[in-house]
């Protein structure tokens, strides 16, 4: 306690009753986000948002499409895909962002529905959702003018000028997905946020850049143990689109929150715990593949 409000305590003013509490350092309870906890969830959040997109997105795609994958990594799948007519072939290659889109939207409806009160369960919420829209989206802004990857595999056997039509339109969509994530981000991690912009601007770093990095090192781990090809130009261009770079232009757009009492999520051992053991499933099973 302060020594003013002491002061007035003593003095039998009765005003203590009538101040607002302020959250610092030594106020009991957290006041800046627990890194080692942060970087757990962003590790559980990369080996879900990998499930969604390979599992739920491509997966489930050609078990309907009876073309059962052969074989799911952490950065591509295998599929017998032989006999499929060309739309099949395109739908197929169009699951993975399409699931992606469909998860993250439903976390952030979830999210804006219940509005958890926890800080870890509406990180959680927040870092979910937007990274499987960002996943989506940098999939799509990638590999629009590339000839790999799903987008690739989609626009396999298009000619000019639909080709290039089609390129347009996907860069064009990846776009606007992501920049639409990036808004919406921005301001609903401002509840997590209070202070200085400075301040601000460090805690967005917190939970946004560090997620950010953390995905960035699986996904680089990823492809060299899966050995993807082309080396560590190759490995770096799935880094990049699977670790969602537009975490690193958040903290330039969030505001200071209205709160004075942000929400902390501070250091948790059975996250901290979670997140190890999605590493270590990440780097015994998504990482090298799983065969079918």
């Amino acid at each position: 306690m302060s020594s003013w409000r002491i002061i007035l305590v003593a003095l039998g003013k009765g005003a203590e009753r009538h101040l607002q509490p302020v959250h610092t350092r030594g106020g009991g309870r957290a006041s800046r986000p627990h890194l080692l906890t942060v970087g757990a969830m962003a590790a559980m959040a990369a080996v879900i948002d990998l499930i969604v997109h390979q599992a739920l997105g491509h997966g489930l795609a050609a078990l309907l499409l009876d073309a059962g994958p052969l074989r799911l990594t952490g950065l591509d799948a295998a599929y017998a895909s032989d006999g499929l007519a060309p739309a099949a072939r395109r739908t197929l290659a169009a699951a993975g962002a399409a699931a992606n889109i469909a998860f993250g939207l439903a976390v952030m409806l979830v999210q804006r529905a219940y509005r958890p009160k926890r800080p870890h369960v509406r990180y959680g919420f927040w870092l979910l959702g937007h990274t499987n829209m960002y996943m989506a989206g940098g999939c799509m802004t990638a590999f629009a003018f590339a000839q790999r990857g799903d987008v690739g595999a989609f626009l396999s056997g298009l000619e000019p000028p639909l080709l290039l039509m089609a390129r347009a339109g996907f860069a064009a969509l990846g776009l606007a997905v992501c920049l639409s994530a990036l808004l919406h981000g921005a301001r609903t991690l401002e509840p997590f946020a209070a202070g200085s912009r400075a301040a601000v601007r460090r805690t967005a770093v917190r939970l946004a850049v560090l997620p950010y990095a953390v995905i960035a090192a699986m996904a680089l781990l990823g492809g060299a143990l899966h050995g993807a090809g082309g080396g560590l130009a190759e490995q770096a261009a799935y880094s990049l689109w699977a670790s969602q770079w537009y975490l690193l232009l958040t903290p330039l757009a969030v505001r200071p929150a209205e709160e004075k009492r942000p929400l902390v999520p501070g250091r948790s051992a059975p996250l901290i715990a979670m997140g190890i053991a999605a590493v270590i499933a990440y780097i015994v099973f998504l990482a090298p593949g799983l065969p079918f």
